[in-house]
């Protein structure tokens, strides 16, 4: 569906029709030709070898934020520098400039391409291994091509698959320690109010019954003072 969406063959709700002439499509290949090509040419460096892996993706799709301006030339540009440094080649590009947010207090184009790569080293016949180190860097060819500001790299440091289950171990521990102390403080506060409602349940019987009494013997002494009078 990647070729079909890009080159706008069929209907996608979130696309204005009167800006699609805006758009614009390059190719220099099909994706089912170069992924023939590619598996052509993983059998020949693999002789033993009778398809690709199940889980291969040689041929691979990024979408890259543009401006208003940005044009097919910079993207190509941009394809030639991923090349030449990383050996990625790209055979497809499409800008959009078609999609976005309207009819609403914020109206917002979503002005974007997509570039399509052919992610083989074509020497080995395998897909290309890239670093984290080498796709910051690609990030930073990109706003170099586009003219558009580098975002600010990430210091977090990533974990582990095992470091990870752990930390998730971890940080789903403490919060069922926090939503039980949670729990207990709420049973903790409606018992209080259940005990605080017993006591002047107690209290008020306890001050009826004085009241009671104090009327007796209010009633009594008047009753012996009316005797004595007789």
């Amino acid at each position: 569906g990647s070729e079909e969406h890009n080159k706008r063959l069929k209907f996608l709700d979130y696309v204005h029709p009167e800006r699609t002439h805006l758009n614009e499509y390059w190719e220099n290949d099909t994706q089912a030709n170069r992924l023939a090509d590619i598996t052509q040419n993983f059998l020949q460096h693999h002789p033993k070898r009778k398809k690709l892996h199940a889980k291969a993706t040689p041929i691979r799709e990024a979408v890259v934020n543009i401006e208003e301006g940005t044009t097919m030339e910079d993207l190509k540009k941009l394809a030639k520098r991923l090349h030449d440094r990383f050996g990625i080649e790209i055979f497809q590009i499409a800008i959009h400039r078609d999609e976005g947010y309207f009819n609403s207090d914020n109206d917002k184009l979503n002005l974007h391409a997509h570039l399509v790569a052919d992610w083989t080293n074509h020497e080995i016949g395998e897909s290309l291994k890239l670093s984290r180190q080498d796709m910051a860097e690609m990030q930073t060819i990109n706003a170099e091509c586009l003219n558009m500001q580098r975002g600010v790299s990430s210091d977090k440091k990533h974990l582990t698959a095992m470091q990870y289950k752990e930390q998730k171990a971890r940080e789903e521990a403490e919060k069922a320690i926090k939503a039980k102390a949670q729990a207990d403080q709420m049973a903790a506060a409606q018992n209080k109010a259940i005990t605080i409602q017993n006591l002047l349940g107690v209290l008020a019987i306890h001050a009826a019954k004085v009241e009671q009494k104090r009327i007796e013997n209010i009633t009594n002494t008047l009753a012996e003072a009316g005797k004595k009078r007789l």
